[in-house]
Parts: C-alpha cells; structure tokens; sequence
C-alpha cells in the first residue's frame, strides 16, 4: 500500500484519553495511511496500553525515556515521516471516521502544501478560516514544516500559533486548502497537557508570540513617504495609502503616513507625544494604518487615544469603527488585519 500519510500523535501521561484517540484511527474507513506515536515516559500507565493496542492498530512507537515536551515530540515524530503528508491527531482528541477519506480526496483534488477543516470544540463548530489561525484539523507537506523550521520548542503551548505566523507570512505561496465540514473534534479536559499549560502559560506564550510577528512584519513597511511613493507594491495596504495620495492632488509635504510599527511598537507614552509632535506642526493630511496584532480585535481604548488628539489639533477623521463591520478595517493580502484611519486639518 502505497500511504501518503502519517498521522503523529505526542503522548505523555495520556492513559485517561489516549484510547479514545487510538480507536479514532481504527474506525477510519480508509485505511490507507501510517501512524508514528512519540510517547514520553511519564508517571502513569500510558506503556501498558500502547501495548494493548499493537494487536489493534498498526504504529511506530518512539519512546523518550525522558520527556522532551510537546513542540519536541512533534518534531522527533514528523522528522521519521517517509510520507510526503502529516496528519495531527493530540492523545485526548479524535478524528472522525471519514477523515482519511476527505484529506486523501482533498490532497488528489487540489495538491495542497497545506489542509485544514472544520472541527468541533463540544458542540461548537470551527472555522480555523474565521478564527485566522492553525485549527485543530491540519495536514501538511513534510516539505512544508522543513521548510518553516518545524515548531519552535521554546515554546510551552501557542507553538500552533506561531507555525501558523511562519506559513502565512514566510511563504505566501504555499497552496492552502478548506474541507468544509467537521473531521476533527477537539476535548478541552480540565486535566490533559494543553488546558495546563495555557492556563499556566498564556501570556507569557502569548507575548512571545507578540514579539515573533512583529519581526516578520516590520520589513513590509516603509520609513519614508519617498520610499513609498515610488515603491510599486500591488499589495492592499500599500494601493490604499497610494490611492488616498492621488485623490488629495497635493504636495507631499502636506501629508504624514504612520504607518512604521516601530511607531506603535513604543511606549504609549513615547507614542502620544510623537503623535502630538506630528500635529503640532499643522500638517494638512494624516494617514494611519494601525496593525492589529493578536486575534481579530482592536481595542478601542487605543483607537480613541488617536481620535482624541486628531480633535483636539483640529482634525476631520473617519468615524471609529464598528469593530465587526467597518470598511476601515480589513486585512492585506498576506492576511494581516489593520485599522486603516485618515484625517484632514480644518
């Protein structure tokens, strides 16, 4: 059987779920596909039924006899993939029986580098499209997590996350495709790996996480108003501010542009009073485009900050934003979201 995919599966003190997990794989109509399980050595009784399950389900086991953690034990398992696509599958978690079905059907329709799809959270239903990061239901190239760098073990939890930044943003031509419908589904226990680590760990993950894309954004924007003006750029952020250029017909030293995340990457103190700088020296023109950095929201605490000193410098600006439906606010087509603000002096 010639099997184009592996589905991995890290474990570690897993003996509650894992056999939820496993009998996931045996229910699969299709059985065209490989497992790996990395199997920290833990405190309980997760060897005993590994091993109860070789007479169930085909696996390679690879053992640590010490732990390595989650991002690790994913990349021990994904570099002894011979398949040219990997499956994720956590231990407490499991797969609908038609999942091999719709992936292998997928990858010979489209020849995606990456598949997600639907999957479930209870009774709640998941768009990873909607909510703009990895899903719980993802299959790749190896090439692909070659490619990336795999997963960042410095991480204790938000390593999805993170992969998710460097597919969208490292390489914007990897081929991505939708099964839309559930193949996944997705348990939260309040005693299995993830749920302790995010309630331990997410802020200080999701501050890493801060950190990381503001490296791979802040080379997409310009320092100057020259550089931008003469820069070709097809790009929507770039055509928005060009565009709104055109249209005020006048000398470029009546416009500002803040759009350099260094600028909001300050201290929002340092921040404002730059800001006031700006106005003070009655420039015509102001145009913003305020990145948007973690989730899909923007506090509007923030957005006031600026609202406030436009109006009392004497600025006209576009009204703040509904922060669901507002032209004002959309995303670049490397899928980064912005608040998009332009105001004129009166």
């Amino acid at each position: 059987m010639n099997e184009l995919l592996t589905i991995v599966i890290p474990v570690y003190n897993g003996e509650k779920h894992i056999g939820r997990a496993l009998d996931s794989l045996i229910e699969q109509t299709n059985k065209n596909f490989k497992v790996i399980i990395v199997y920290d050595i833990g405190e309980d009784d997760t060897g005993k039924i590994l091993e109860e399950y070789t007479n169930k389900l085909q696996f390679n086991l690879i053992t640590n006899l010490k732990p390595v953690g989650q991002d690790a034990a994913w990349n021990i398992g994904h570099k002894t993939v011979e398949t040219k696509y990997i499956g994720f599958l956590m231990d407490d978690d499991e797969l609908y029986p038609n999942y091999i079905d719709e992936i292998l059907r997928c990858i010979n329709d489209t020849n995606a580098d990456f598949i997600r799809a639907y999957w479930m959270k209870g009774p709640i239903l998941r768009n990873p499209e909607l909510d703009d990061n990895l899903g719980q239901c993802r299959v790749y190239t190896k090439k692909l997590w070659e490619e990336i760098g795999g997963f960042d073990e410095t991480f204790d939890s938000w390593n999805d996350t993170d992969f998710w930044y460097k597919i969208k943003y490292h390489k914007p031509y990897y081929k991505i495709a939708l099964i839309r419908k559930p193949l996944y589904r997705w348990y939260y226990e309040s005693d299995n790996l993830s749920h302790k680590l995010k309630q331990t760990t997410e802020k200080k993950e999701e501050r890493k996480i801060f950190e990381k894309r503001w490296k791979l954004l802040e080379s997409r924007f310009f320092e100057t108003n020259e550089l931008l003006l003469d820069d070709t750029s097809d790009d929507i952020t770039y055509r928005w501010i060009k565009d709104t250029i055109n249209k005020l017909d006048t000398d470029e030293k009546n416009i500002v542009i803040i759009n350099n995340f260094k600028f909001f990457r300050q201290d929002k103190g340092v921040q404002l009073q730059e800001f006031r700088d700006v106005l003070n020296t009655n420039i015509e023109h102001v145009l913003m485009v305020i990145p948007i950095f973690i989730g899909t929201s923007i506090l509007n605490s923030d957005l006031n900050i600026y609202l406030r000193e436009l109006s009392r410098y004497g600025y006209e600006y576009n009204p703040i934003p509904n922060l669901r439906y507002n032209d004002n606010i959309f995303k670049d087509d490397n899928g980064i979201m912005y608040y998009r603000l332009y105001a004129k002096k009166i």
